[in-house]
């Protein structure tokens, strides 16, 4: 299943970066322009204007729903100083998508990056876990698995996203890094 972010670009580039028709893509939807000066403020206009939709899915654009999401697995991997946590997060399932409010959109078409700053006043899920935890005070490892659930609540985050071409020989598709 493809991660949020993804979903999100994905939908930016596919939906509102004509620079040839400047044609709507949906009722009311005008693309934005390459060379217009306020672009990063159009791109954030169009990223609200298909919230929905995004919400939703669309089927004809084969796009699943984000609220609820649902992920059939996760792989976790962080080492910090003293901890390392491992495995895996299976049948998560996420509400609250909706809720999430795109706060500013930086765009460098030259760079192909998008700086985007989002809150989530509220997120729940519920997911199935199965981890190891190790600590390097105490020489031995701590497993568990079951079912846990959450919230995720008045946060704030910024993210980067860079993008490169894959040339094939039928298309140029474009990888998230």
């Amino acid at each position: 299943m493809f991660s949020t972010k993804f979903l999100i670009a994905f939908a930016l580039y596919s939906l509102v970066l004509d620079t040839a028709s400047g044609k709507p893509f949906a009722e009311g939807l005008i693309a934005c322009k390459r060379s217009d000066p306020k672009l990063d403020e159009c791109l954030l206009n169009i990223l609200r204007q298909t919230k929905p939709q995004l919400m939703q899915g669309n089927p004809e654009l084969n796009l699943p729903p984000l609220d609820p999401v649902h992920i059939t697995r996760v792989s976790v991997y962080k080492n910090l100083q003293d901890i390392r946590v491992t495995g895996e997060l299976s049948n998560l399932t996420a509400k609250g998508a909706s809720l999430i409010t795109f706060k500013s959109l930086k765009v460098n078409l030259r760079a192909n990056t998008w700086d985007m700053v989002i809150t989530i006043p509220l997120v729940t899920f519920v997911t199935n876990f199965d981890l190891n935890v190790t600590l390097n005070v105490i020489p031995m490892s701590v497993f568990g698995n079951g079912l846990c659930d959450g919230k995720i609540k008045d946060y704030k985050t910024s993210f980067m996203m860079l993008y490169v071409e894959a040339k094939s020989q039928s298309c140029t598709p474009m990888q998230q890094y």
